[in-house]
């Protein structure tokens, strides 16, 4: 997986993406892809989107499937929050 990535939003337009981790999880069995275009909600966040991904086919992104994959991102991202609030 490449930095950055384009992929059409729902009008055709192309959209670039900067990936902001990947990471393969072995518990199920594909990988993952944490990324933004970089614009902002209502509340002043960047918007992140997150796909799997299988290893074999790294550029067919697919949307997660089920609670416990939301679940392990919610806890992949607490992670780096922890990380930040540790390194300051």
């Amino acid at each position: 997986m490449e930095d950055t990535f384009i992929l059409k939003d729902e009008n055709g337009k192309e959209v670039e993406f900067i990936v902001i981790d990947s990471f393969y999880h072995e518990e199920f069995g594909k990988g993952y892809v944490i990324y933004t275009d970089e614009s902002v909600n209502g509340l002043g966040q960047m918007n992140l989107f997150v796909s799997s991904f299988d290893q074999e086919y790294p550029d067919d992104l697919k949307e997660l499937e089920t609670q416990e994959e939301w679940a392990m991102i919610e806890e992949v991202m607490k992670g780096w929050k922890e990380d930040e609030d540790q390194s300051e």
